[in-house]
């Protein structure tokens, strides 16, 4: 089972439906996505504990960061450019978070 998690300004049915417009949710089996930042071309993640957290998309190779526990990955956008990209987080019993595709206007 699959829940969906929005980050939205308040708890209104106009606020919800902004937040998920503007993209501002993902869905989760169990691992939590606490952050995303982009900043000067590098994507940073911050999650629950994880095994691996992997950046991927249509034009560039994934990138992965794998460990006991892990809670943060930073990863070059390279690659990316006039594309899109998607987080996916696995926590210790292989259950997922996954992103909305997040678009990359550079």
């Amino acid at each position: 089972m699959a829940w969906v998690q929005v980050r939205a300004a308040a708890l209104t049915p106009e606020a919800l439906l902004a937040a998920l417009k503007a993209g501002e949710c993902y869905s989760s089996q169990g691992p939590e996505l606490h952050d995303v930042a982009i900043v000067g071309g590098e994507i940073t993640i911050a999650c629950s504990p994880a095994q691996a957290i992997i950046l991927a998309g249509p034009r560039a190779h994934a990138r992965s960061q794998r460990g006991d526990g892990v809670t943060s990955a930073t990863f070059s956008l390279d690659g990316f450019t006039d594309s899109y990209c998607r987080i996916t987080v696995i926590d210790q019993h292989g259950r997922r978070a996954w992103s909305n595709p997040i678009w990359l206007d550079r």
